[in-house]
């Protein structure tokens, strides 16, 4: 009974293995606009996507001294609730292996991640600094009598410092960036005799680190002069690849397109669409679809006091939404995106809702 119980934490708190594309970090806040961010910019986040967008951030100093989000699966809920549900039962037994049946082939993520930063715009230059904490915890079920296993994991903590600037040159606003990362975390396919085994122990696993640097590059152009504002961004990210053991982010050239329209009773509205990854060296795929993104973002209210923002896109074909709510120095939010883990969009999503919450300026 014991291992049983075992079992069942171990599938309840290790939870893509598939077709995911391999992703560092994506703020909970671009992924509800659909990840559009490329042509855009403004936010710390930038560092991430296009280091050009930090030239577009507000003047003067921007400090996010914490920046928590959460993020799980709507399968992982599901199967927490059930896996919960059998506990107090008698036939623990036969009801988990149903369990597993039931849930086969289903995608598990749970994470928590925090990004602090400073950092400056002026007139001409600016600059930003942020230190990266990130649990990434993905599996998949399977049958349990093939090569597979019962459980494929993945399992990652990343943690480092990413840096960058940018450098204003009136509509053309050049960036540059630089990532150093530490990962701890392993791949792995466990079987029913991993479970039976004494000696099984998840941490000592966790021990391997990896780390590497990569650096970035973006450009953004914007037409200030022309209705509607339109930018295109450019950026070359993960130059020389970021290699993390077997967490590998390749190299990718990514545009983007953004138009800043003026709707009536809305502060600010801005529409943007990106193509990532041009080369196609993301994943075994070249679906058009997976790297195709489009998002809107209505900034209904934005004044010293408070602020409150609506986010909308598509992303790998499903929708994404956001909402973020702005008090003095508090800010709280939500974002739902759909995640890709098959071969190409549509195919096999498995949706994902993050909370946020950000102290600072």
């Amino acid at each position: 009974m014991r291992k049983v119980l075992g079992l069942i934490f171990i599938l309840s708190f290790t939870f893509g293995v598939g077709f995911e594309y391999p992703v560092l970090y994506e703020s909970p806040r671009v992924l509800g606009m659909g990840g559009v961010d490329l042509a855009i910019g403004g936010l710390p986040f930038s560092l991430f996507s296009n280091p050009a967008g930090l030239s577009r951030m507000d003047r003067g100093f921007t400090v996010y001294l914490l920046n928590p989000s959460l993020e799980i699966s709507s399968d992982a809920v599901r199967f927490i609730q059930d896996v919960e549900n059998i506990q107090n039962s008698q036939n623990k037994e036969i009801q988990l292996v149903d369990l597993i049946k039931s849930y086969r082939g289903k995608v598990f993520r749970l994470g928590f991640s925090d990004f602090s930063f400073v950092g400056f715009r002026g007139v001409r230059f600016s600059f930003g600094f942020g230190a990266l904490g990130l649990f990434r915890a993905d599996g998949v079920l399977h049958q349990g009598f093939t090569s597979e296993g019962i459980l494929e994991t993945e399992l990652n903590l990343f943690y480092g410092a990413i840096g960058g600037f940018a450098i204003n040159f009136g509509n053309l606003k050049v960036g540059f960036g630089l990532k150093n990362v530490k990962r701890h975390g392993f791949f792995k396919k466990y079987y029913a005799s991993d479970f039976l085994n004494p000696s099984f122990n998840v941490s000592k696993k966790l021990k391997e680190v990896f780390s590497d640097s990569s650096f970035d590059f973006g450009l953004i152009y914007q037409f200030e002069e022309l209705p509607l504002e339109p930018s295109f961004g450019l950026s070359i990210t993960n130059i020389s690849d970021l290699n993390l053991g077997e967490f590998v982010i390749p190299q990718t050239i990514n545009l983007g397109f953004a138009l800043r329209p003026h709707l009536p009773l809305v502060k600010e509205t801005t529409l943007g669409l990106d193509l990532i990854d041009l080369t196609k060296r993301l994943g075994n795929d070249t679906d058009l679809g997976k790297r195709t993104r489009f998002g809107v973002e209505l900034k209904i209210w934005d004044n010293w006091f408070s602020t409150f923002i609506l986010r909308a896109g598509i992303m790998n074909a499903n929708y994404t939404a956001g909402l973020e709510f702005r008090l003095a120095l508090f800010t709280i939010g939500f974002s739902t995106y759909a995640e890709e883990v098959g071969a190409y969009a549509g195919q096999d999503s498995s949706r994902r809702y993050s909370l946020f919450a950000t102290l600072g300026w």
